[in-house]
């Protein structure tokens, strides 16, 4: 026995479909703010378990991150994987995400296949990497944390 409620298709004549309120789909820049946002999001998830860790000192064996970017050409959310710490016996210093992240500006920025825009998106994201564990102070000379 079926409880569902059907509309025959004799009500879905055609002023009843005009009154839908028409809305337009996402245009590709709305949809590359929102996934940059998400990924900027993510990221800050990212370091706030990156901290966490450290202080519980589980870091010391070894550290790649896989920092989530928005590719504009294929318009998707990909993985830029950076190794930090290689496995092993390595004590954890925040220093290594700072190294590591510039290392990466400059791979990102010499990059031939990405486009600029998401050349751009990864080096602000590589940027608050830096910055959140040390790098240079913004632009009212504060570090992070203060």
């Amino acid at each position: 026995m079926s409880i569902a409620k059907t509309t025959s298709s004799a009500a879905l004549d055609e002023p009843s479909l005009g009154r839908i309120e028409e809305r337009p789909a996402p245009g590709d820049d709305d949809v590359a703010a929102w996934a940059r946002d998400q990924a900027l999001q993510e990221l800050q998830m990212i370091v706030r378990r990156i901290w966490r860790r450290a202080r519980s000192r589980t870091l010391d064996r070894g550290l790649t991150l896989s920092l989530p970017y928005f590719d504009d050409a294929a318009m998707e959310i990909r993985q830029l994987e950076m190794e930090v710490i290689p496995r092993g016996r390595i004590m954890f210093v925040p220093a290594f995400i700072v190294l590591a992240a510039r290392r990466e500006m400059q791979r990102v920025a010499a990059a031939a296949e990405m486009t600029e825009g998401t050349k751009r998106h990864l080096i602000v994201l590589l940027e608050t990497l830096e910055r959140e564990f040390g790098g240079p102070a913004d632009e009212t000379g504060r570090q992070p944390g203060e």
